[in-house]
């Protein structure tokens, strides 16, 4: 068994650039829409010191979720300011010693948890826009190569050939340029390990499978704002 060296024991940050917002409680006008309030909040939620603190504990790597629509400011368009904030999460990773994945939380047409009226994988355009954005951090951070992808996070429960497709289309725009960028892929219904053995394996040393466990949820999620009552464990 090989090892992801570097990236072993990390921590994920949410609620940052991803999940700051709940559209399931959203109006449908308004889901894709950013405020004053939004743009304050990725300006001062994470610093410096919370870095630091996470290498101080031990971690060797962060995964970064980002949602697509607080990246994208409308197709193929991509706010600045945004990748501003990221530019500065790596400096300060770098700095504190830690390795860095960035992850797709919630790309357009693929926010987990709720219905969407489009569906990302039924639509040609919003695939087109999720390997342009892709391509987008590739064309950025293209001379660092210790910066891995993880092209999304927790695909629905959707027919895994569709997904395989699209994550086929992205890696290979990526490698067109890029043969050594580190990508990692999960599998379909929330990247259900038993889901696995659905996706497309590839001959390529430098594409990592990953898989997610809950159990037992009531657990994992305790305290959660997936919990639909405050169930926890003291």
């Amino acid at each position: 068994m090989k090892r992801f060296i570097g990236f072993e024991h990390g921590m994920g940050i949410g609620g940052w650039l991803t999940n700051y917002k709940r559209f399931n409680v959203l109006p449908q006008d308004r889901r894709l829409c950013l405020t004053i309030g939004d743009m304050e909040h990725f300006a001062a939620y994470i610093t410096e010191k919370d870095i630091e603190y996470i290498a101080e504990l031990g971690m060797d790597h962060v995964r970064l979720g980002f949602d697509q629509i607080v990246i994208e400011e409308s197709p193929y368009v991509y706010r600045e300011e945004i990748f501003g904030h990221i530019d500065r999460f790596i400096l300060w990773c770098k700095k504190h010693g830690l390795n860095i994945v960035l992850n797709l939380h919630k790309a357009i047409g693929n926010y987990c948890d709720i219905e969407e009226e489009i569906e990302l994988l039924d639509d040609d355009e919003l695939k087109n826009r999720f390997v342009a954005l892709w391509l987008q951090f590739e064309k950025r951070y293209h001379e660092d190569n210790s910066i891995a992808f993880e092209l999304l996070n927790e695909v629905r429960d959707v027919d895994p050939e569709k997904w395989n497709s699209l994550a086929d289309k992205t890696v290979n725009a990526i490698r067109k340029t890029n043969p050594e960028r580190k990508l990692i892929i999960g599998s379909t219904y929330w990247n259900e390990v038993n889901k696995l053995k659905h996706l497309r394996i590839y001959n390529d040393e430098n594409i990592i499978y990953t898989f997610h466990t809950y159990a037992p949820f009531e657990f994992t999620h305790q305290r959660s704002v997936l919990q639909t009552c405050p169930l926890y464990y003291n």
